[in-house]
C-alpha cells in the first residue's frame, strides 16, 4: 500500500500524530533549534507510542533496499530507537552540503519540500534517479535522507518545512547496530544449520563459521538460472537452503 499524501491517511493507516510546537505565549517565536541541536538532544526526545510504532514498522518494512535482511523484530527494535522531531515552518530539516550527516527521517505530519540543485540526476531520492523537478513534496510515511545511514558524504539536497511538521528521526548508530545484530544472528543460524548437514558435521565450529562467512546468499525465482560467470560448476560448492535446483 502506498503511503498517503501529507495531511491525509488511508483508513487502515490512521494513527495519532504528534503535534508540532507553537509560538511562545507572548507571540514571539522562540529560537528555532538547528538539526544538530535536535540530534544532540534526541536521547531525551519523544519515542513512538504503540500505534505510532506499528505505523513506522509498516513504513520501514516497505524500504526494501536499506532494510533488506532485517526481520520484523529487527525493524520493531529500530523503531523503538526513533525520536520525534518538530520542524517549524521555514525551518530546514537538513541542508545541501551539510557535512557528516548521521540521521534519516520519516515524515509524520505537515508539509516538507525536497529542494534539488540543478543537476541531471541524483541518487537515492525516493529510490529513483533521473532529472527531477526542483521542488518535490515528500510524501507522508516516506523515509528521506537515508544516504546518511550508509555513507560519510555531505547531503546532496535540502529539505525544508513549508508548514509546521513532525518527523521521526532515525540515527545511523541505531541503523548500524540493527544491521550488525541481524547479520550476526543470520550467521549464527547459518553455522548451526551447516553443522547439522552431513557434509559439514565433522568440521569444528570455528572452521564451519569461516566457511559460513565465505558463502554468498543468492535468491532465485522459479526457472531462473544460477550464474557463475562460467559454464561449469567446478570449483563451487552450493548448499540449497530452501526450494530445489536442477543441475
Amino acid at each position: 500500500m502506498e503511503p498517503s499524501p501529507a495531511g491525509s491517511s488511508d483508513a487502515g493507516d490512521e494513527k495519532p500524530s504528534a503535534q508540532p510546537g507553537t509560538s511562545s505565549a507572548n507571540g514571539i517565536d522562540a529560537k528555532v533549534p538547528t538539526t544538530a541541536d535536535k540530534y544532540l538532544a534526541s536521547e531525551k526526545g519523544q519515542r513512538p507510542g504503540a500505534e505510532t510504532a506499528r505505523w513506522l514498522v509498516k513504513v520501514l518494512t516497505q524500504e526494501k533496499t536499506l532494510l533488506t535482511g532485517l526481520s520484523r523484530s529487527d525493524v520493531e527494535k529500530l523503531v523503538d530507537e526513533m525520536v520525534c522531531i518538530h520542524v517549524a515552518k521555514g525551518e530546514k530539516v537538513f541542508e545541501e552540503h551539510e557535512p557528516f550527516p548521521e540521521t534519516a527521517y520519516v515524515l509524520d505530519s505537515g508539509r516538507l519540500e525536497l529542494l534539488v540543485a540543478e543537476r541531471d540526476s541524483y541518487e537515492f531520492a525516493f529510490g529513483m534517479a533521473g532529472k527531477m523537478a526542483k521542488d518535490t513534496l515528500i510524501p507522508r510515511g516516506k523515509l528521506f535522507g537515508e544516504v546518511a545511514l550508509l555513507f560519510d558524504k555531505p547531503r546532496s539536497n535540502t529539505v525544508h518545512a513549508t508548514e509546521d511538521s513532525t518527523v521521526w528521526m532515525l540515527s545511523r548508530s541505531s541503523y548500524v547496530a540493527a544491521c550488525t545484530g541481524a547479520a550476526k544472528a543470520r550467521m549464527t543460524r547459518r553455522v548451526d544449520w551447516f553443522r547439522s548437514l552431513p557434509f559439514f558435521c565433522s568440521a569444528d565450529k570455528k572452521h564451519v563459521t569461516m566457511l559460513g562467512e565465505s558463502f554468498q546468499s543468492v535468491t532465485l525465482a522459479a526457472g531462473e538460472q544460477l550464474q557463475f560467470g562460467r559454464s561449469s560448476l567446478d570449483g563451487f560448492v552450493c548448499v540449497v537452503e530452501s526450494g530445489t535446483l536442477d543441475v
